[in-house]
């Protein structure tokens, strides 16, 4: 019985044997893998290595990237432009001409009371636009005094103009006043 077993066993070993001598022996040339029908070539057709290289790369990579994120720590740092806006006991201070601020007259927590100056600013534009409202006012006050000699029979003699008039304005328009008694 022994034997039998024996034999038996030396027989699914030789099978074993038989199949991985084949399966090893079976190396093709490279021309017999371009003849082979396409399933046969993808099963048997050896991977290449750099592929194999390259997908074992990927595979770390991605392990490490994901061990990384999970073991990993990363500091958060969020900018943004943004105004602060105090909800309660707040009151809105407007300028009535637009400045450049020259001094700060309170302090938080400082008590103010109605009138009090709170900012001081410096003018811009406002020394230049109360020139020009006082140039237009005299060119105003002039052609005033213009048509109002005009009104009259000798324009010349009743035209009075206002005392602060520059000289050049009031020539100007002693023969604006002129030109036009002649038309």
């Amino acid at each position: 019985m022994k034997l039998i077993q024996f034999l038996a066993k030396l027989a699914i070993f030789d099978g074993i044997k038989k199949r991985w001598q084949r399966h090893h022996a079976a190396k093709r040339t490279r021309d017999e893998y371009d003849f082979l029908p396409a399933y046969l070539d993808i099963v048997e057709r050896p991977v290449a290595p750099l592929a194999r290289r390259t997908a074992w790369f990927l595979a770390l990579t991605l392990l490490l990237v994901l061990v990384w994120s999970i073991a990993g720590r990363l500091d958060i740092h969020a900018s943004a432009n943004g105004k602060v806006i105090v909800a309660e006991h707040s009151k809105i201070i407007q300028s009535l001409e637009p400045g450049v601020v020259v001094a700060i007259n309170v302090h938080d927590g400082d008590r103010v009371v109605a009138g009090q100056v709170l900012l001081e600013l410096n003018p811009i534009g406002v020394d230049a636009e109360v020139n020009n409202i006082n140039q237009q006012l005299m060119h105003r006050s002039l052609e005033a005094a213009r048509m109002s000699a005009l009104l009259t029979d000798d324009p010349l003699a009743h035209f009075i103009y206002p005392d602060n008039s520059p000289e050049n304005l009031v020539m100007t328009a002693k023969s604006l006043l002129t030109k036009e008694y002649d038309e």
